[in-house]
């Protein structure tokens, strides 16, 4: 049994649960335990699409706490259990994908899906083809009743007639899309036509709730918001009315009370203390990715996962742009280390004032007047890490943080 029929056999797709500019995300549910998994699928549409697998395919393997694990399941054309829910209308506009011979060469294991009416074309094919044979033979046996007897090549003829009744019988009751598409073939095999198959490559990991981007995006619209007055003390709000939440490609992610909570110390203030807690966990999984000579190349609050139940350890997810050391330099990392920093300690009211916020940190390489008021440690060091010149490392970093007093700000 391959791989895809394995997950399938044993899990029931249940929705699709996100998309991006790759492709598209579905959760499962195992069919006898307790436990979901996220079935990740991208479309091979482009050899960058390749690129990004054999990204992918470097961690395969890797084991930490900080980092997720994905096992690959290898390139397939869309198995029948995903058709049924698949957004089609967030689908690229596709012409045809990769050839099958493209995508082997490049090292990605080809499986067979189990697409809709697979086994029955197939069987159709091979009816088709065996009648086709018979019907052959019998002209051959026509040819050689030429010269006998004409009592014996009547006789001959009466049988011969009646088996090909049969077999034309049972060629009659194939499927006409199957007889249309033979007799084209059959008519005119250099000029035959038929779309390639569209393949997509697979890979499957642990579900997690959300993301450090879902949860930034919420604790900025429910406690820093336009709406707000200020910033609102935790022992009014009620938590259990603000857990569901609805992501930016409009999928309802779900987020721990606990977690909020542990986010604020100190009445309506951000707790220090636990934004250095995500932000170790963070660095060290960069760090173990780094010692075994990759650099992930897109760390960011969206590949930030977060562990469900009271499991609050981050770990890092989507490594379609990473490289090796060799290829890459990992300071690239270090830069992303900033940012995501920044956002996690600085409230962003609105998606627009981020976005321009974010650009204009990213031309200047320094921080906001009053970000820096508020965290002047962690500004020096912030900025040191968007400076790209090699003058901080993931230890310095990391001896930061654990020096760093468990006070609220």
């Amino acid at each position: 049994m391959n791989k895809l029929k394995e997950v399938f056999s044993n899990f029931e797709v249940i929705s699709n649960i996100g998309y991006g500019s790759s492709g598209q995300i579905y959760l499962l549910k195992h069919k006898k335990e307790k436990g979901f998994c996220a079935l990740k699928e991208q479309f091979l549409q482009r050899k960058d699409d390749l690129d990004s697998v054999n990204s992918e395919l470097m961690v395969i393997g890797l084991r930490h706490r900080n980092i997720i694990e994905y096992v690959s399941l290898g390139a397939s054309t869309r198995p029948k259990e995903l058709l049924k829910i698949v957004k089609t209308s967030n689908e690229f506009s596709e012409g045809s994908g990769l050839d099958r011979n493209i995508i082997a060469k490049n090292g990605i294991l080809i499986e067979t899906s189990s697409s809709p009416n697979q086994q029955q074309s197939q069987e159709t094919t091979a009816t088709y083809q065996t009648a086709t044979k018979e019907i052959e033979d019998i002209e051959q046996s026509l040819l050689k009743c030429v010269s006998t007897d004409e009592s014996q090549v009547m006789h001959e003829r009466n049988c011969i007639d009646f088996i090909e009744d049969q077999i034309l019988t049972k060629i009659e009751q194939l499927p006409k899309k199957i007889l249309h598409e033979k007799k084209i073939n059959t008519k005119n095999k250099q000029k035959k036509k038929c779309s390639k198959k569209k393949y997509y490559y697979y890979s499957i990991s642990k579900y997690y709730d959300f993301t450090l981007r879902d949860y930034v995006d919420l604790r900025n619209k429910e406690f820093f918001g336009d709406h707000v007055d200020g910033c609102i003390c935790l022992s009014s709000q009620p938590f259990q009315c603000i857990i569901p939440f609805t992501g930016c490609q409009g999928v309802e992610r779900i987020i721990p009370a606990d977690f909020m909570v542990h986010s604020f110390s100190c009445k309506d203030k951000l707790n220090k203390s636990f934004i250095n807690f995500l932000m170790k966990n963070v660095v060290m999984g960069i760090k173990y990715l780094h010692s075994k000579g990759l650099v992930h190349g897109d760390i960011s609050l969206s590949n930030i996962f977060v562990g469900n139940k009271n499991d609050f350890i981050p770990k890092i997810g989507d490594y379609g742009e990473t490289k090796s050391i060799k290829e890459a330099d990992r300071m690239e990392d270090i830069y992303k280390i900033g940012l995501l920093w920044f956002e996690l300690l600085f409230p962003i009211k609105t998606v627009s004032e981020r976005y321009y916020l974010i650009k204009e940190i990213e031309k200047t390489k320094t921080l906001p007047d009053e970000f820096k008021v508020m965290y002047e440690k962690e500004a020096k060091l912030i900025e040191l890490c968007l400076k790209k010149k090699g003058k901080i490392g993931l230890k310095e970093i990391l001896k930061f943080i654990r020096e760093s007093k468990n006070d609220c700000t």
